[in-house]
């Protein structure tokens, strides 16, 4: 199976440099713009027999241009939305960091102002790979439209990262993440790819 997993076009809470966790933010127009290089990318380079999305709006914005460009159906995962960042949701990150002074080596069963324990996002995000793969045929190639921190987190599943390690995987404004998985064997063919925003 191949599996592409998208990071959302650039929306108006990027722009805002805040935590936008939860909060609905829609695409910017140079958003707009990306996500209809990238599904004119992925209909030239894929054939694509399925395509999983988060409910949140940045991420279904980005997925329509896809479904209309490669002829394929959206269906909205709950488990792909982003990490929930509780009371810093919608702030500015700076003033939150502030307001808010992050809390350290907390367990991960733990969480403080109302975010999402660490322990809650990375069983739901973990158990996201294991219904896609069971719902489609072992050929086929799928595309998945998330967030910065569940990609991160769909990395740390397949690698196998304990939840208190350190890791951070890079993913720009709508990268792509190619993974081959089969026969026992996950293999990253790449990652953050983005060749529809060179003449961006």
């Amino acid at each position: 199976m191949e599996i592409l997993i998208i990071c959302q076009a650039q929306s108006e809470g990027n722009l805002l440099n805040v935590y936008e966790g939860r909060a609905d933010y829609a695409l910017t127009p140079q958003g707009h713009q990306q996500a209809k290089q990238l599904a004119s990318y992925l209909s030239e380079t894929f054939s694509l027999d399925g395509m999983y999305c988060s409910p949140l709006l940045r991420a279904r914005q980005t997925a329509e241009y896809i479904e209309e460009m490669c002829q394929v159906g959206m269906l909205v995962d709950e488990d792909l939305v982003e990490f929930d960042y509780g009371q810093l949701t919608g702030m500015e990150k700076s003033e939150a960091n502030k307001k808010f002074p992050p809390i350290y080596n907390q367990p991960p069963e733990q969480s403080a102002y109302g975010q999402e324990t660490p322990a809650a996002f990375f069983t739901r995000v973990q158990n996201t790979l294991p219904r896609i793969f069971s719902s489609n045929d072992e050929r086929a190639t799928i595309a998945i439209i998330t967030h910065e921190k569940v990609i991160n987190q769909l990395y740390r599943t397949m690698l196998e990262i304990p939840n208190g390690q350190r890791a951070d995987f890079v993913t720009g404004e709508t990268g792509i993440h190619r993974w081959s998985i089969g026969r026992g064997k996950f293999q990253i063919v790449y990652a953050n790819l983005m060749p529809h925003m060179q003449n961006a």
